[in-house]
């Protein structure tokens, strides 16, 4: 009997530990597919980003009409567009416009020119079953450059004046998986965009 009973304590420790084993490497898998999600989500959102601007007609003279970027107000939605088929008038088509925001714990691309305002047109990248998206946050850390006058800055600058703005986005993004949502990774990055933003300065 006592050999039984100490038979049946080290299988009832064995036991345990195997559960335990299991739930430690089923928590590890859930944190490996989380993190390996929210950086292939990180790794387009910059890819796109970094195109903003791009115009195949640039020839340092003309404003480009690509190179304007809008961040909302509450910084989870971003605005761009860059040049993917040659216009005659110089302006930006219905393709050329993109855009990404967070929508019902989705990460989200713009389509048809859909603004920050709406939730139409927006098409989700992410897949809400698999992940849930906590935050997204896109702030702007801008270089402006007087490209009329070295006397004068932005802050001085004239009616007339061309500025120079080098676009410097700063990217938050968070999420979990829904059966652990005590468990938040955070990835942060900085995206330096390739396409000054020239403008005309306008009294305002």
């Amino acid at each position: 009997m006592i050999g039984l009973s100490i038979g049946l304590i080290a299988t009832s420790g064995i036991i345990s530990m195997l559960v335990h084993s299991i739930n430690n490497n089923a928590s590890i898998l859930k944190d490996i597919h989380l993190n390996q999600e929210l950086r292939t989500i990180m790794s387009g959102v910059v890819k796109d980003i970094r195109r903003a601007g791009y115009w195949k007609e640039a020839n340092g003279t003309d404003i480009n009409p690509y190179s304007t970027i809008y961040i909302s107000k509450d910084n989870s939605c971003i605005l761009y567009s860059y040049d993917t088929e040659p216009h005659e008038n110089k302006v930006p088509g219905n393709e050329d416009n993109y855009g990404i925001r967070l929508i019902d714990q989705a990460i989200r691309v713009r389509e048809k020119s859909s603004d920050c305002e709406s939730k139409k047109y927006w098409r989700s990248i992410s897949d809400n079953n698999s992940i849930k998206i906590k935050t997204l946050e896109f702030k702007s850390n801008n270089i402006c450059n007087n490209l009329s006058s070295s006397n004068r800055d932005c802050n001085t600058a004239q009616v007339g004046d061309i500025l120079s703005i080098k676009h410097i986005i700063d990217v938050s993004l968070s999420g979990y998986i829904p059966s652990n949502k005590k468990n938040i990774l955070t990835l942060k990055e900085k995206i330096v965009i390739r396409n000054s933003e020239s403008k005309l300065f306008m009294e305002s």
